[in-house]
């Protein structure tokens, strides 16, 4: 079968060919830079002594590409996390502001370059309010779920950059959605 170039880009527009791509180009990066951990991952963890810092990711907040250690846990907690918006685009005046309780954020290292989050709001209340109308909404209730798989592509040990791809999937188990106005 002739290959095109047509159906080269079609390969690398498929999700699961570009993900075995960028698998092969960082296994390859790993063992250019002589990085011995490779053989690390969640059933056969990395030795404490080999352990990089620990780098925290707080949802929204901060994303470091740093992945956490092969066979290793990490538990974030946020106490409490509150965020003003106000909007005046398009002649509106909306005011809101989203206050969470319990952020918790729960990563195992899968591999030495991987880790898997699953990120969760125990409880939020947003109260939205539009000043022109004078109508004023408040929802209370849990966060939704979400799970991310953070892959490091180069500096997790050490170097002058670092970068990482992060897909993730909202699992939609909150109540709490915007008022449709």
């Amino acid at each position: 079968m002739k290959t095109t170039r047509f159906s080269k880009i079609i390969a690398l527009n498929h999700p699961m060919i570009f993900s075995m791509l960028i698998f092969i180009y960082s296994t390859t990066m790993w063992s250019q830079q002589g990085i011995t951990k490779s053989h690390y991952h969640l059933f056969n963890p990395t030795p404490s002594h080999l352990m990089r810092d620990f780098s925290t990711d707080r949802p929204d907040l901060t994303e470091s590409p740093m992945t956490l250690d092969a066979g290793h846990f990490q538990l974030e907690l946020d106490g409490i996390n509150t965020t003003f918006d106000h909007d005046t685009e398009g002649g509106q005046n909306l005011s809101s502001r989203s206050t969470t309780y319990g952020g918790v954020n729960f990563k195992i290292g899968l591999l030495n370059h991987v880790d898997l989050q699953t990120t969760f709001e125990i409880q939020k209340i947003e109260i939205i309010k539009d000043r022109i109308r004078g109508i004023k909404s408040q929802n209370k209730g849990s966060g939704d779920l979400s799970s991310r798989l953070k892959i490091n592509l180069w500096g997790n040990d050490g170097g002058r950059s670092a970068l990482a791809l992060m897909p993730f999937f909202k699992w939609p188990l909150s109540r709490i959605r915007s008022p449709k106005w």
